[in-house]
């Protein structure tokens, strides 16, 4: 049986993302039909917004601590942090956490590393990309990355945080970032979305 997993929501997107991937890993490593049982709790995103939008990191830290009970006192063994825009707060509330919990950067590095990876292009929000969070993880792996520069960063903040965050998918949206827009300071960005 696998170990029950815990999702902290942050933004309604990044806990659906993560609830079909865990579940589908469950198909791959315990077989049809089967996967971990999973908990999850979150706040509303405005209060993750209004906190980020203040730069208060330690109240999006409390808001992570909070929605950390729930899935713990239903039996998770460990907790992820569903969605990139709270990462910068990770560290004020990992060691709070009632359970251990799981680094989007660290794992997305650890998978790099295990895959001979040599840089990695870091897409998302704008706060996300200016922030050390992915930079200092992928660094401390022996991993470059490149990131977009600042006009298609701000047009990609406004795609993630307008339709994306209301599930209305890049069909619409995507002319909006044309491939020239992925090319970052130096090098270029790879991705697996033909889209963009």
């Amino acid at each position: 049986m696998a170990q029950p997993i815990g999702i902290v929501a942050g933004s309604a997107e990044g806990a659906a993302l993560c609830y079909p991937t865990i579940c589908l890993e469950g198909v791959d490593r315990l077989g049809p039909h089967n996967h971990a049982e999973i908990s999850i709790d979150s706040h509303a995103f405005a209060e993750d917004v209004n906190c980020i939008g203040a730069n208060d990191w330690a109240g999006v830290a409390d808001l992570l601590f909070s929605s950390s009970q729930k899935p713990a006192n239903a039996g998770a063994d460990f907790l992820i942090a569903a969605g990139n825009t709270n990462y910068p707060a990770f560290d004020l509330v990992e060691q709070r956490w009632p359970r251990p919990g799981q680094h989007l950067a660290v794992e997305m590095a650890k998978e790099a590393k295990s895959c001979h990876s040599k840089r990695l292009g870091v897409l998302g929000a704008s706060q996300l990309i200016e922030d050390p969070v992915y930079r200092d993880t992928l660094n401390s792996a022996g991993i470059d990355h490149r990131v977009p520069g600042d006009e298609p960063r701000q047009r990609l903040n406004r795609i993630i945080f307008d339709p994306l965050l209301k599930a209305e998918f890049l069909a619409p949206h995507a002319g909006q970032l044309h491939r020239d827009d992925a090319r970052p300071e130096r090098g270029r960005l790879r991705r697996r979305n033909p889209e963009l």
